[in-house]
């Protein structure tokens, strides 16, 4: 079993500075939870379920490539726009890892906490 408390001080780590791709969430992840109390626990086992399953996330997505690139392949757009979507996962493979941080399930918190708190 991964230790969660073990991910979440790894993740921070990368959660400081420029990196930070959404640095409000913090923020906004406490006025949501001083808005929406009666959702913190479920909110909290959601959270906790993303942050177990980031480490499956990264080889199961690299894995999905070859079958992504092929499905797009048979569909009947051009030899340019097939390049070019082909160039966009190839890039994107090496962009994944460093991407998955603390903050996306920050922002997956609040933005389900508004979801359903409407």
């Amino acid at each position: 079993m991964v230790d969660i408390m073990e991910i979440i001080a790894n993740l921070e780590k990368k959660e400081t500075g420029p990196r930070e791709p959404y640095p409000d969430f913090r923020t906004r992840l406490r006025l949501a939870e001083g808005k929406y109390k009666q959702l913190i626990p479920f909110e909290i086992k959601g959270r906790m379920s993303l942050l177990r399953k980031y480490y499956e996330m990264r080889p199961n997505y690299k894995a999905s490539l070859p079958r992504a690139k092929n499905n797009y392949g048979n569909l009947p757009f051009g030899p340019k726009t097939k390049a070019a979507y082909n160039a966009g996962l190839d890039a994107g493979k090496d962009n994944y890892d460093p991407k998955i941080i603390v903050s996306h399930e920050k922002k997956w918190a609040v933005k389900w906490m508004e979801g359903v708190g409407k």
